[in-house]
This record gives structure tokens, C-alpha cells and sequence, in this order.
């Protein structure tokens, strides 16, 4: 039986409001007995405190309290039969934090079981959002929700790849919200990392955020008609609308560009295997094949700087085709982070960039400005480029960039 007064005359003041609040947290905690510690008391709680355990005052900075010699008192004065029940009759019924961790740890458990289990083309996806706690921050902790949200993951997942379909389309399809896969929506984050899992990482670090993860799944953000790939000489040989323009401007030296729609709705086929593709910086080498060289130069694609999700998508395409990529691009610190990416990225290899390239090169006078950053692939490269202290633009070099794009004629 509980003494409903008299505990409450006891304990619900404000001056005990602190140490009753230390229990409850104590005891849902799974914490019994031992010594609670009040830091900084004042002198009407220190008084309080000492007169329920009939004690003289401290005078300490802390205020100890047994816990076990506080239940005595109210087993003694018959107001309770035990702290627990106590602090229920004045607070409410008491949780058991440990038993609802581990009950949640039990549904967490058996909901990623679940999940692997599941029909998945991503492996480690499900142990990656486990591990990171993103599945468990998105659904703000509960396993319902953590499930409703997978299922809406699988179903857009299931859809892919697709073959030029929007992304706003393919979210009203699958989840009835056309913006239920835009940045930051629980959905879209889970798929965006199922396809980070699948394409690598470096799919989404393209000029262009995500457009080339999405497309690398046949997915086009904004339409895909202002992504741009410049290119010259391609060998497209398959029967499509884009593969026929591509014949036409190669057979007339002329250079074109591709749009990422059309790379992923219209994609060509490309005769790829053994292929050498010459991958360049900037606009004014295509511009120099093209009119010097015209039909008889090499495969070239241009980057523009920093590689747009395009430009990304048909690396790509023409590196599964079994095309050689080599690269070339500005002597400078941004050249050669470009650089770094590309060859990364895409198993390009490095096309005249050598230390050896880059001191042959004609003497510029351009200051070499910015952060130094390492070349993966020589490391000769950046001493050199620190030592002369000279920045060597693409165009510098065109006339032995021209010299390999010239396309060896046929054998008689």
C-alpha cells in the first residue's frame, strides 16, 4: 500500500523536485541503489534532503543520497513499499529504457534480417545504411517507418535501370509524390546511396552534382538537354537517330555535341574494342582537329574544364565498349585535378602529361597560381611544375597534340 499524503507531503516539493527527477531517470535507466549525486545544491534541497535521512548537513559542493537508505525511510514510515512504486505514485508509471532498447534492438535486428533477405542488385546496401545509422536517423528511430520507407525504396529501385525517364516522373510513378526523390527526401537519400553503392562514388561527383549517378540508372534530372558532351571522330555504328548523326558529322570532320538525353534515351552504339579515345580540356584542340584535320582525326571528346554528367555517361559508355581512354589537359594546379578525376574516374590513362611533356613544352611566362596537388600518375610531374613555376595551357601544345589525333591512313 501506498501513503498517497504522506509521500507526497515527503517528496512533491519543490525542494525535493530535483532529487525526485534524479530517481525517476536513475531507475528507468536500470540504475538501483548506490549513491545519487545533486551537484550544487541549494540550501532549501540540502535541508530537505537531510531531514528525510534524519542527518546532520553537509556542507559539500555535491549532495550524496543512499538510495537504499532513502527506500528504508519509506519502508520504515509505511508511505511505500519500495523506491520504484514511490516515485510511480508521484510521477507515473516508470519505463524500462533498458528493456526498450532492447526490444528495439530485437525489431532493428530482425528488420535488416528482413532486408537482406530481400531481392537486391546493390549488395551492401543494407548493411551500409546498418552501419552508418542513416536508416535509423531517416525514420527517426522506428523499424515501421524504417520498413515503409525501404518498400518505397525497392519499388523505385525496381524501375531501374530505366531508359530516359525523369526523375520527377519515375517518383509520382512509384510513390505517388513527384518530388519524393529530390535531395533530402527520406526515398530519394536510400536510392541515391544504392546507386552510389553500384556506380562508385565518383558518379556523383561530376561539374554536375547528381545528374550522372541518376543517369548512370537512365534517369535524366532537368531533361537532360543542357548537360553537353563536345566530341569529334566518334565510331557509332548502331541505327539510332544519334548514331546516324554521329556518321554524318564524322564523315564531314565535323565536330557535334551529344546531350546526356540523348546518350541515355538514344543511346549509340559504340565500336569500341581497341579503340584508342583521345580525351582533351578545352574546346580549342576539337576546334583545331576539326579544321586541320577534319575526317581523319582520331575519336575525341572534350571535357570543358571540369567533366559534365555527359561528358561522364559517354566516358563511360565508350569505356564498356572496350575504347582506350587517354587524357590531356592544362599544366596547371586545376588541370591537373581534372586530370587526377578523369583518370580516376573513368580508367583513362594519361596522354602527353608527363614531367617530360610538361618541360618540353614552349616557355609560357603564366605564373603558376593556386594550391599544388599531386599528380597520381607521375609524381615527377608537380616538382617539375613547382621548379619551373609555369602554368602550360592545352593550346600551347597543339601542334604535337595534332600529330597523334592524325588517324594513320589504311594499309595499301
Amino acid at each position: 500500500m501506498i501513503d498517497t499524503q504522506r509521500l507526497c507531503n515527503l517528496l512533491d516539493r519543490p525542494e525535493t523536485a530535483r532529487l525526485v527527477d534524479a530517481l525517476v531517470r536513475r531507475l528507468e535507466r536500470g540504475i538501483d541503489g548506490g549513491t545519487l549525486r545533486l551537484a550544487d545544491p541549494s540550501e532549501a534541497e540540502r535541508r530537505a534532503v537531510e531531514q528525510i535521512l534524519g542527518r546532520a548537513p553537509g556542507r559539500g559542493r555535491a549532495l550524496s543520497v543512499p538510495v537504499d537508505a532513502l527506500e528504508q525511510v519509506l519502508q520504515r514510515g509505511r508511505l511505500a513499499p519500495d523506491l520504484r512504486s514511490a516515485l510511480a505514485a508521484l510521477r507515473g508509471p516508470l519505463r524500462d529504457l533498458v528493456g526498450e532498447r532492447r526490444t528495439a534492438a530485437e525489431r532493428w535486428g530482425g528488420l535488416l534480417a528482413e532486408l537482406r533477405g530481400r531481392r537486391c542488385a546493390v549488395p551492401g546496401w543494407v548493411e551500409e545504411l546498418a552501419a552508418t545509422g542513416l536508416l535509423k536517423r531517416l525514420s527517426e528511430g522506428d523499424p515501421e517507418r524504417a520498413r515503409a520507407l525501404m518498400d518505397r525504396a525497392f519499388e523505385v529501385l525496381e524501375r531501374l535501370p530505366a531508359s530516359g525517364l525523369s526523375l520527377s516522373r519515375l517518383a509520382a510513378e512509384t510513390l505517388g509524390d513527384a518530388h519524393g526523390l529530390d535531395p533530402g527526401r527520406p526515398v530519394g537519400t536510400l536510392v541515391r546511396r544504392a546507386l552510389v553503392l553500384g556506380q562508385g562514388p565518383e558518379a556523383s561527383e561530376s561539374g554536375e552534382g547528381d545528374q550522372e549517378l541518376w543517369a548512370g540508372a537512365g534517369v535524366l534530372l532537368g531533361g537532360g538537354i543542357t548537360s553537353l558532351a563536345l566530341v569529334l571522330s566518334l565510331p557509332a555504328v548502331g541505327s539510332s537517330p544519334t548514331d546516324q548523326r554521329l556518321r554524318i558529322a564524322t564523315a564531314a570532320g565535323d565536330p557535334c555535341y551529344l546531350t546526356l538525353r540523348q546518350l541515355v534515351r538514344d543511346q549509340p552504339r559504340w565500336d569500341g574494342e581497341g579503340t584508342e579515345v583521345h580525351i582533351c580540356e578545352n574546346p580549342a584542340l576539337v576546334a583545331e582537329a576539326a579544321g586541320r584535320l577534319g575526317a581523319a582525326s582520331r575519336p575525341l571528346v572534350c571535357t570543358r574544364g571540369q567533366p559534365s554528367a555527359a561528358v561522364g555517361i559517354l566516358l563511360r559508355q565508350l569505356a564498356a565498349a572496350g575504347a582506350r581512354l587517354r587524357y590531356h589537359g592544362d599544366f596547371d594546379w586545376p588541370g591537373i585535378r581534372i586530370a587526377n578525376a578523369v583518370i580516376a574516374r573513368y580508367g583513362a590513362r594519361p596522354w602527353r602529361l608527363s614531367a617530360a611533356d610538361y618541360l618540353a613544352a614552349p616557355r609560357t611566362g603564366k605564373p603558376l597560381l593556386g594550391d599544388p596537388v599531386a599528380p597520381n600518375w607521375d609524381p615527377d610531374l608537380a616538382a617539375a611544375m613547382r621548379e619551373r613555376g609555369e602554368a602550360v595551357e592545352e593550346e600551347c601544345l597543339v601542334e604535337t597534340l595534332l600529330a597523334e589525333l592524325r588517324a594513320q591512313p589504311p594499309a595499301p
